[in-house]
Parts: structure tokens; sequence; C-alpha cells
């Protein structure tokens, strides 16, 4: 039996102008499975939401989340990522 992928278009604002993007809709446990530098929208398990650039793991229980300009970058728990969506480069 073949897994279906869940497409979404998503506007994302960068700053240099907003942006539709095709996304998969992927598990929160997927995420060390994501590629470097590809946009993401996480979805936390407290209901908090984050867009940013993937920037990898940091050990096994952390990613790191650079914000679209690239001047911020932040340290996510695994175990918090509900979902989130990644970006489909063609």
């Amino acid at each position: 039996m073949s897994e279906q992928q869940a497409i979404a278009t998503v506007a994302i604002e960068f700053p240099e102008g907003k942006k539709e993007i095709q996304m998969e809709v992927k598990n929160g446990d997927q995420i060390s499975e994501c590629a470097e530098n590809k946009v993401v929208v996480i979805y936390l398990v407290d209901g908090d939401q984050y867009t940013g650039i993937f920037k990898g793991m940091d050990g096994s229980d952390d990613i790191m989340l650079s914000s679209l300009s690239g001047k911020n970058t932040i340290g996510l728990q695994v175990c918090w990522i509900k979902t989130f969506l990644e970006e489909i480069k063609p």
C-alpha cells in the first residue's frame, strides 16, 4: 500500500515579498529527514507556529531554524513538533 502525500500551496512573506510555495505535510517525527535550507512551517504541540529555513539537526533532539531573512536562528526540540510543512523543490 502506497502512502499518500498531502500537498498544500502556502503564501509565505519573505523579506523581498510574498511567494506561493508548494509544501508537503509531514509528521513531526519526520523532521530529521528534512533537507537543509528548505522552507518549513512548523506547528508545535502547544499551538505555536514558526516559519523559517531548516538549518539541520543539533544532535538528535533539537533542530535549528533560521528566520526567512537569515538574521536569526533558534533551536527547537523535536518532541515539541506536532506537524510541519516542507518545501517541495522542483
